[in-house]
């Protein structure tokens, strides 16, 4: 693997990490001011039942919730993660990472190419699923379908 390629995979793994701790402080909060929930899925539910605000400022995360199938979030230090609700997964795609760059104050440095072979080795490492061409997810993660709600 050249520096490129590792360099590629550690954008798309701080994306995943960074996505990760933003969704579960949206949850804890969430739990702590609404109602309890232990999933995107659930939170979802309640934006869309109007018990959930569909955005909203926390100490430690900022969300808003868009359209029926978007949710972006925010750390207080600017990175930004923007997950779509795909296929029953929270899933996102290489415009999303090279947001998440641009939103850490850097221009993208990778090609599609480098981001999506970065994104298909985490992937033949069981780190990622693919659920459609140029979509990925976290394995086993579970999303919202708006007819659910």
């Amino acid at each position: 693997m050249t520096i490129e390629n590792g360099r590629a995979e550690a954008v798309v793994r701080d994306f995943v990490d960074v996505y990760v701790a933003l969704r579960d402080e949206v949850l804890a909060w969430c739990t702590r001011q609404i109602a309890p929930v232990d999933t995107l899925k659930d939170f979802l539910r309640l934006v869309w039942a109007g018990t959930a605000p569909a955005s909203a400022v926390g100490e430690n995360a900022e969300y808003s919730v868009h359209g029926r199938i978007g949710c972006q979030l925010r750390s207080p230090a600017g990175a930004e993660v923007d997950i779509d609700l795909k296929d029953d997964r929270e899933t996102f795609d290489l415009w999303r990472l090279r947001r998440y760059e641009r939103s850490l104050g850097s221009t993208p440095e990778f090609s599609d190419e480098v981001l999506r072979a970065a994104c298909e080795r985490l992937v033949a490492r069981r780190e990622l699923d693919a659920v459609r061409p140029g979509w990925y997810a976290l394995p086993g993660s579970e999303s919202a379908d708006p007819a659910d709600a």
